[in-house]
C-alpha cells in the first residue's frame, strides 16, 4: 500500500468550485494511482496548476461552466445591490472585482457577464453560456485560477494549512477507464472514496465532468 496526501474525492468547491506548473505535471504519467498521488499532493500544497492538470480535457470544460453559471449569480446579486443604494452597491462592486478581473483575464467581460445574467432561464440562455466556454482559450488555466480565487475567498486571506494523509487500497482498470479506491483522511476525518480515471492522448486523467454536469 502506498502512503500519500490526498483529498476526500478530489472535489473541487463549485465557487471554485481553481497554468504552467510548478513542478512536472501529470501529462507524462501512466499510471492511475499516480496520477491521484500527484493530485492529492498538489492539492495538499495547494499547487493548482499542477493539480488541474491530473484532470480531463472534459472535466476543465465542465467545470469552467460551472464557474460561469456560479459567476452569474454573483452579477445578478451586484443587481440587486443597487436597490440598497450607492454606498452598498459600492461595496459589493470592490468585493466582486478580484472575480470580474479573473474571469477578464480569460476573456469573460463584466459587458459578457451581465448580458447573460439577464437573459430568461432557456436553451437560448444555455447556449449562450456554451459558447463563452468554447471561447474561453485556456480551461486548464481558468479552472486553476478560479479554484485559487475560491479558496482565497473562502478562507478570507491566507488559507488555512490543509492535513491531507491517505492510502491506496484497490486499483480497477478495465480498458481506457480506471477506478482508484482509497481512504483519505483530512484533518483528522477519514473517509473511504473512489476516484474515476479515464486514458487520454495524454496519459490517465481524473474525470469529474458528470460532478459539474458535464
Amino acid at each position: 500500500m502506498s502512503r500519500f496526501p490526498i483529498h476526500v474525492r478530489l472535489v473541487i468547491v463549485p465557487l471554485m468550485l481553481l497554468c504552467a506548473a510548478g513542478t512536472i505535471g501529470c501529462s507524462m504519467i501512466e499510471s492511475p494511482s499516480d496520477v491521484v498521488e500527484r493530485a492529492g499532493t498538489a492539492l495538499e500544497k495547494r499547487d493548482w496548476p499542477t493539480y488541474v492538470s491530473c484532470f480531463t480535457p472534459e472535466t476543465h470544460e465542465a467545470a469552467a461552466r460551472q464557474s460561469i453559471q456560479n459567476s452569474l449569480m454573483v452579477e445578478m446579486g451586484r443587481d440587486l445591490a443597487t436597490l440598497g443604494g450607492p454606498v452598498v452597491s459600492k461595496e459589493v462592486d470592490a468585493k466582486a472585482k478580484p472575480l470580474y478581473d479573473l474571469l477578464a483575464k480569460h476573456g469573460i467581460s463584466k459587458e459578457r457577464l451581465s448580458e447573460l445574467a439577464k437573459m430568461p432561464n432557456g436553451a437560448p440562455k444555455e447556449q449562450a453560456i456554451s459558447e463563452t466556454v468554447a471561447a474561453i482559450p485556456d480551461k486548464e488555466a481558468f479552472m486553476a485560477d478560479m479554484i485559487a480565487y475560491g479558496d482565497q475567498a473562502r478562507s478570507q486571506g491566507a488559507p488555512p494549512p490543509m492535513n491531507v494523509a491517505g492510502e491506496i487500497k484497490s486499483v480497477e482498470v478495465q480498458g481506457d477507464r480506471a477506478t482508484v479506491t482509497t481512504t483519505a483522511t483530512v484533518n483528522g476525518r477519514s473517509f473511504d472514496t473512489q476516484v474515476n480515471l479515464r486514458r487520454t492522448a495524454k496519459g490517465w486523467k481524473i474525470d469529474m465532468a458528470q460532478m459539474f454536469g458535464g
